[in-house]
């Protein structure tokens, strides 16, 4: 998974590149509407089925591959591991160990593909500064809610925001208020 994930990177960064902005935002609000989608029902789709779907180990390849390219492109390079690992049915010591090598692998990578690809500036280092407030309160909130709502509840609750965060991507933006 990994060597096809160091794959993926450089595609994800070239994506970002010859990509126009709009496209890449509806590309991503279109994956946050699936990644929800299949959140809230994989429990009844792994619960149906009496062995992995995933048979042959050949999956890894696009499984990876899509990981480097929405981890470089999104950040996002955890949910194709995730998606293949429940398709596996690992066990959750096999998931946590893979998910843990392959975040700290993908995730040196990436920042390094970010920085020597231009993607780090002044301006956004000091835009990254001025939401860490906002970033503290989510974590914050997050786990006010997370120890007062039950788990089910939460994390569909979870999947749903994921969802219309991503419909709101769906829709163009005009970047300044009409009067």
């Amino acid at each position: 998974m990994a060597a096809a994930t160091v794959i993926g990177i450089p595609a994800g960064l070239a994506l970002l590149y010859v990509t126009p902005s709009g496209v890449v935002t509806f590309g991503l609000g279109a994956f946050l509407i699936a990644y929800g989608g299949y959140c809230l029902i994989k429990k009844s789709l792994t619960a149906t089925a009496e062995r992995p779907l995933l048979h042959g180990r050949g999956w890894v390849l696009p499984f990876g591959f899509a990981s480097g390219v929405l981890g470089s492109a999104y950040n996002m390079n955890g949910v194709p591991v995730v998606v293949y690992g429940t398709l596996r049915r690992w066990h959750p010591e096999r998931f946590r160990g893979t998910l843990q090598a392959h975040f700290l692998i993908s995730g040196v990578l990436v920042v390094a593909g970010h920085a020597l690809g231009g993607l780090w500036s002044k301006e956004s280092l000091i835009l990254y500064g001025y939401s860490l407030p906002a970033i503290l309160l989510a974590i914050a909130l997050g786990s006010y809610f997370n120890k007062r709502i039950p788990a089910a509840k939460f994390d569909r609750y979870l999947y749903i925001i994921i969802m219309a965060l991503g419909v709101l991507l769906l829709f163009p933006h005009s970047s300044s208020l009409s009067n």
